[in-house]
């Protein structure tokens, strides 16, 4: 391996961990902050459709009660 190949140019001689320690929490931070939005989203579609099945479900309830009691039809 040649000297050029030992290290990125990019990176300045003396601190090239910590900025590949800062460059990887950062992607981490990213990667965690998405995946928080992304179930974010999710939790709320999901509330949202519970919320409309249970008031569904209480329609059907209510019209199932009125054509199971007797003599209400």
């Amino acid at each position: 391996m040649g000297m050029s190949e030992d290290r990125a140019p990019y990176k300045r001689p003396g601190q090239p961990e910590e900025n590949s320690l800062l460059d990887r929490m950062s992607r981490a931070l990213q990667v965690h902050k998405k995946w928080i939005w992304n179930d974010s989203y999710k939790i709320l579609k999901l509330t949202q459709r519970v919320d409309r099945l249970e008031r569904e479900m209480t329609k059907l309830r209510e019209t199932l009660d009125h054509f199971l009691t007797p003599g209400a039809n």
